[in-house]
């Protein structure tokens, strides 16, 4: 090939590098094709064909891939490994039956560890853990990333015992050193499955005993677990160890120590980072206004809110908003509260309107009151916030205004709003058939702090599946302890056996977070967020709020554990349930 030709060729294939469009892509790829002759080096026919899947790929079109397929087999190209792991990753990401087709196609010669990793990828990204464990096991002299997909696939489809037995024979039996990349994804998948409280602490020893140091990533993932399982003081201290920190892990602290109701410490923070020029961002001024709020730090949050926009820049969102109004509201000074609303730059929702009119109703403010219900009976109200109506119809009552107290009872008789309510049972029932029923239940010990969460598992014909009951320790408050026995009730269930499950769960604010996700000022927020990731696997879950008649059996596991101070796990009746049981199976006959 004479110079003019090879940069010619290099002109086209970086023009390819940098192509988005499929069809540009194509047409590069042809007139650079045009340009060589069969005799010539492939590395340009070879690197053009990669540079050209990726848009492929990236538009989701069988039809394009396939015909370039067609000619990468006629040109046999697919001999080359990198345009078979290529070609391979395009199939597996859009049709994985196809990408097992493929793999039989390519030569023998063509199939390196790079193609058979990919090979394993798409395996287990199509949750086949079978096939992807027998593939892997034939994979000859397997590198960090065989052994770390693979792993990844255990916990990503709720195989604990097998992944954890995997982890141990990778470390134990093989050579292949783990590093903080891999340490990162592993937490990564047990927080993805549901299994973040067993394993935060196991893997940071195991960080510890082998001397790997906590990179950026790490020490993220850590920071992210400890706080999420309620172990602050951990996080804490792996926080105090990175020498590197970033927006992100300050964040984190912050919305750990706020969940936790340390919401000194968390001002605290945020005031440190702010000394060591560290740029906050919204979701760093949403952490630490939670925490003003949650210990009625007036001045302090007033002081942020207006931090966040004169010097910081910040444009208020709906979160903010909200966190100043809840401030205010809380205090006492409702006017303020009701001049925040008038002067915000984004339409209040009817949460925010609801913690004014929560307010008036505590500090009997009916002035107030009267201009917030205008502005919520004018908006849409969904049947999941219809309790709303009877706030209002109590302020009303509160002003004497009678006949605005009929007028919201013939509103709500004329939009039934509670069609879609389900009453309030007094006796379990069983799920349809099909459906598993998951009941939980926290107990909280005020004069302690600590608390526990029980939780049982039945099916449509009342038999026992499993239940759990957990000593929890130092918790916040009665609503983590509830929140952790419906996360708990989640995990007894394995996932890819069933794919409808109800929770119910007497408590009835914790339902209404879920319903209404509500979650960014919560201090169960991280916890609902690992449930919300648990039941996405499920074709459907509805969590549901029942008397504690109908919770009996879940509330015996949460005492059993509270008295224990132990943790169990059961897939057969344990005798002190026998009674509990038998008793919610005899008032179903």
């Amino acid at each position: 090939m004479s110079l003019t030709r090879h940069l010619a060729a290099g002109d086209i294939l970086s023009a390819l590098r940098g192509a988005s469009c499929p069809y540009s892509a194509l047409r590069l790829y042809s007139l650079l094709r045009l340009r060589l002759r069969p005799s010539e080096p492939s590395y340009f026919a070879w690197r053009a064909a990669v540079f050209t899947l990726k848009p492929l790929s990236a538009a989701s079109s069988i039809p394009l891939l396939t015909h370039f397929h067609g000619h990468l087999l006629r040109s046999n190209l697919l001999a080359y490994p990198h345009v078979a792991s290529s070609l391979l990753r395009s199939y597996s990401l859009l049709s994985p039956s196809a990408a097992h087709q493929l793999f039989d196609q390519i030569p023998s010669t063509a199939c390196n560890l790079y193609v058979l990793n990919v090979m394993l990828a798409s395996l287990c990204r199509s949750s086949d853990l079978d096939s992807a464990r027998t593939f892997f096991d034939g994979i000859p002299d397997k590198d960090v990333v065989s052994w770390s997909t693979m792993l990844a696939c255990y916990f990503s489809n709720g195989h604990l015992a097998d992944g954890l037995a995997f982890f141990r024979t990778m470390t134990f039996t093989t050579d292949i050193a783990v590093d903080c990349a891999m340490l990162a994804t592993f937490l990564t998948s047990c927080a993805s499955a549901g299994f973040l409280p067993l394993f935060c602490r196991d893997i940071h020893g195991y960080a510890v005993r082998h001397s790997i140091p906590a990179s950026m990533h790490l020490g993220t993932a850590l920071i992210d677990c400890y706080t999420k399982t309620n172990n602050i003081d951990y996080a804490t201290r792996v926080f105090a160890r990175m020498t590197k920190r970033n927006v992100v892990h300050w964040t984190i602290m912050i919305c750990g120590m706020s969940s936790q109701l340390r919401n000194t410490e968390a001002v605290r923070l945020f005031e440190e980072m702010c000394q060591r020029r560290v740029q906050p961002n919204e979701m760093t001024f949403t952490a630490v206004l939670s925490a003003c709020v949650n210990a009625g730090m007036v001045e302090k949050g007033r002081e942020l809110f207006k931090l966040m926009v004169d010097r910081y820049r910040l444009e208020p969102n709906i979160h903010h908003y909200g966190c100043i109004v809840d401030l205010y509201a809380k205090a006492g000074l409702l006017e303020d509260a009701y001049e925040v609303i008038k002067t915000m730059k984004v339409e209040p929702n009817v949460i925010i309107w609801t913690s004014l009119l929560v307010a008036c109703k505590k500090f009997k403010n009916f002035e107030i009151a009267v201009k917030g219900m205008e502005k919520v009976l004018a908006l849409e109200i969904s049947d999941e916030n219809a309790g709303l109506y009877t706030l209002i119809s109590d302020l009303y009552a509160m002003g004497g205004q009678w006949d605005d107290v009929l007028k919201i009872m013939r509103l709500v008789e004329k939009r039934d709003v509670w069609k879609n309510t389900r009453p309030l049972s007094t006796r379990w029932s069983p799920p349809a058939p099909g459906m598993l029923k998951i009941n939980s239940d926290g107990a909280f010990l005020q004069d302690r702090g600590t608390g526990a969460a029980g939780a049982v598992v039945r099916d449509s014909s009342g038999n026992f599946c499993a239940a759990s009951a957990r000593w929890l320790g130092p918790v916040g408050s009665v609503l983590i302890a509830e929140a952790e026995a419906i996360r708990d009730g989640l995990r007894l269930i394995p996932q890819g056996t069933m794919e409808h499950i109800i929770g119910e769960t007497d408590a009835r604010e914790v339902v209404a977070l879920w319903k209404n996700r509500t979650r960014q000022r919560s201090e169960i927020a991280a916890i609902l967020k690992e449930i919300e990731e648990i039941v996405s696997a499920f074709t459907s879950f509805e969590l549901i709020h029942v008397r504690r008649e109908a919770n009996s059996v879940a509330h015996t596991c949460a005492r059993f554990a509270s008295s224990s101070l132990d943790s169990h796990v059961w897939f057969s009746p344990p005798s002190f349930l026998q009674r509990c049981l038998q008793s919610d199976c005899n008032e179903l006959s």
